[in-house]
């Protein structure tokens, strides 16, 4: 059972350093490339209808197709979650001044766009460092390895992992999970980061998400 007050009050005591940004805009501008990029790839689901930006709506009986609801899951993970995650490094590798490893270019790194290099794995267990216990509960890491590897079987309207059973309504609310993350990171976080970024680039801003 996820502790969401204690996922909003970790969150709200995460503080961003704005006189960095102040002297480096090129942070805050990077900051904001990513985070439009990565909004126009991912999935919203909103009132019983899965939309890609309003671009292509689906109706909810397609969400009860076991193969559509797992390739939802995945974008789901991949996108909106890995953008929260990625979030919460920056403003702490920002803050403390630090670094996060990247075997990929065996490197450190502490920039916002080299962070799409890191599995999310190491990514995750980074944040665990610094109090963010709670991840795990949020996304299933399982579930995600097995639908990117096709590893899973479907029995009508379950699909077993290794064992573990999955039904419909199991995947819908592990997906809103990551989606009630990403509001409350939104909240109490990110909406005052985007509007200080909008003003010292001085453009207009873009979407939310």
């Amino acid at each position: 059972m996820i502790d969401w007050n204690n996922v909003e009050q970790k969150i709200k005591h995460v503080t961003i350093n704005y006189d960095f940004f102040r002297d480096n805009k090129e942070y805050a501008k990077e900051f904001l490339e990513r985070y439009t990029r990565q909004f126009v790839r991912e999935f919203t689901i909103l009132a019983g209808k899965v939309s890609i930006h309003g671009k292509v709506d689906r109706q909810k009986e397609e969400l009860e197709d076991p193969v559509f609801l797992l390739t939802t899951y995945l974008f789901t993970v991949e996108n909106t979650f890995v953008q929260c995650v990625d979030q919460l490094i920056f403003f702490i590798l920002i803050k403390t001044q630090s670094f996060i490893w990247d075997s990929f270019s065996n490197k450190f790194v502490n920039r916002y766009d080299e962070l799409k290099h890191i599995s999310l794995y190491m990514k995750v267990k980074f944040l665990e460092k610094y109090g963010f216990d709670f991840l795990d509960e949020i996304y299933d890491r399982k579930l995600r390895n097995s639908i990117a590897h096709s590893e899973f079987d479907i029995s009508g309207n379950f699909i077993d992992v290794n064992g573990k059973k999955y039904g419909i309504n199991d995947i819908e609310n592990l997906m809103m999970n990551i989606f009630k993350l990403k509001h409350i990171i939104i909240e109490k976080l990110g909406s005052d980061f985007l509007d200080y970024c909008y003003t010292l680039l001085e453009i207009t801003p873009g979407p939310r998400g």
